[in-house]
């Protein structure tokens, strides 16, 4: 646990990256460090249940309600999800304030291809091929990538 946590500079995290790409390990390194996570004691994927029903809807405006409550609450802030890289997680974005930091997980497309392959029965060149347009769908300038 962080004990100083005022020296931190970023106090606001939003971590994302592809399903299968690590995040989940990432936001335990968060968790573990002190941050704020109210659901990742509960699930094993460390995503929220309240921003992750927010964000599926569309609902933008309770997301940044929240977290501005969260930020208002504890002095270290995390959120993880891959769908922050979506259509919804984009506008969500916009409407945060500069305070937040992004961690965004690449991983190679191939190794979450065969991740997919073993564990969902997705066909093994599919997932490669969804695997790297999800990589490129990460970068700011290719979001709009189908």
């Amino acid at each position: 646990m962080i004990t100083e946590c005022l020296k931190i500079k970023h106090r606001s995290v939003l971590i994302t990256g592809q399903g299968r790409s690590g995040t989940s390990a990432v936001a335990s390194i968060f968790y573990n460090l002190g941050y704020y996570m109210p659901s990742a004691c509960k699930l094993s994927t460390l995503e929220d249940e309240i921003l992750r029903q927010y964000l599926s809807g569309g609902n933008i405006e309770s997301i940044v309600a929240e977290l501005s409550l969260r930020q208002s609450q504890h002095n270290l802030v995390a959120w993880k999800d891959p769908k922050l890289y979506k259509k919804y997680g984009r506008e969500l974005i916009k409407l945060l304030g500069k305070d937040w930091v992004y961690v965004i997980i690449f991983r190679d497309p191939y190794a979450i291809a065969m991740r997919n392959n073993l564990s969902m029965s997705y066909d093994r060149d599919d997932a490669l091929l969804m695997g790297a347009k999800n990589n490129w769908k990460l970068l700011p300038s290719h979001s709009n990538l189908d």
